[in-house]
């Protein structure tokens, strides 16, 4: 049996792709499987993880969302890493001021660091590719050439 996507309306994908969005599946799966995994924390697993549990769901959780939003506005690495960055740090400011929560250093550093591991790791592996490519190593390509430009593109 084949599952096939539910049709898009054309003038839908018309005002999706003015904002910069492209609805194709590959660009879904991160959303998808971050939806996924928030409810399975959310409702499955809601049992009041300790450290160092915590720290691994703050890990998991932002470096889903930071390949999400870069995977589905196709915006370039570091505007995703930023925004998600803000997003956490927003977060934890917030939890600073509600009762029953309370702001931690240490989960803001555990977002930081699923930011991070993401953000490296596309960066790396747009080098790869991008060596690949041109026929040659990273190793060849000069230092700022590999890794920054991965940095800023797309």
């Amino acid at each position: 049996m084949r599952l096939s996507l539910p049709e898009i309306p054309q003038a839908t994908v018309f005002k999706l792709q003015q904002l910069g969005f492209r609805p194709t599946p590959w660009r879904l799966a991160p959303a998808v499987l971050l939806a996924v995994y928030g409810i399975c924390m959310g409702l499955v697993f809601n049992a009041g993880f300790d450290h160092p549990y915590d720290k691994v769901q703050h890990i998991l959780f932002f470096g889903l969302l930071t390949l999400a939003i870069h995977a589905l506005f196709s915006c370039r690495l570091r505007v995703s890493a930023i925004t998600v960055l803000i997003l956490g740090l927003t977060g934890e400011a917030i939890q600073g001021v509600l009762p029953n929560h309370h702001a931690s250093l240490l989960d803001a550093g555990a977002n930081t660091i699923g930011i991070a591991v993401v953000a490296v790791t596309i960066a790396l592996v747009r080098s790869e590719v991008k060596a690949a490519a041109t026929g040659s190593t990273i190793a060849d390509m000069p230092e700022s050439q590999a890794l920054s430009s991965s940095l800023s593109d797309r």
